[in-house]
């Protein structure tokens, strides 16, 4: 248990580092997502707002954190995850409609409430824990070793069950 916490700490310390760099971050990670909508999509320039970042943070956190991962599969793993958020604002902006561009400026990267509501349920919380437990599921065994303090011993199991 004591690593569980152990790493539950490391992993709260870093994404704190990493949303503390956000004002830095957000601007970049906006201009990929807009480098590629304008390359690929064919859409105007415009301004937007994508929140991928706010996931892909946990998800960092998550694999910097990790024990015994080496260095190269962590970096290879966060490109991965990038490219997956990237993809999914990129698409998130193909299927939207713009509102409001000409009185605020800003490009309405919701297509509807469903997928909106969908991808803040899922893609907020679980998809950066899934793409984290497939990159390091490996890496995990005796993280949270809850109960393998003492072995359980099969004969004493079937005395109390005999009740001898």
């Amino acid at each position: 248990m004591r690593n569980g916490l152990r790493f539950l700490l490391k992993t709260i310390l870093i994404a704190l580092a990493l949303f503390a760099c956000r004002p830095w971050l957000q601007p970049a990670y906006q201009q990929v997502v807009l480098w590629f909508a304008l390359r690929f999509l064919n859409m105007s320039a415009l301004t937007l707002y994508v929140d991928s970042l706010d996931k892909i943070i946990p998800f960092a956190a998550l694999l910097f954190a990790t024990p015994r991962m080496p260095w190269p599969r962590k970096a290879a793993m966060l490109a991965i995850g990038v490219v997956v958020f990237l993809v999914i604002d990129v698409c998130a902006l193909k299927f939207s409609t713009p509102t409001n561009i000409a009185q605020t400026g800003v490009y309405n990267t919701r297509p509807d409430d469903t997928f909106f509501w969908l991808w803040e349920a899922y893609g907020r919380w679980l998809l950066p824990l899934l793409l984290w437990l497939l990159a390091s599921y490996r890496y995990l065994d005796g993280l949270f070793n809850i109960g393998h303090g003492e072995q359980a011993n099969p004969a004493s199991a079937d005395e109390v069950i005999s009740g001898r």
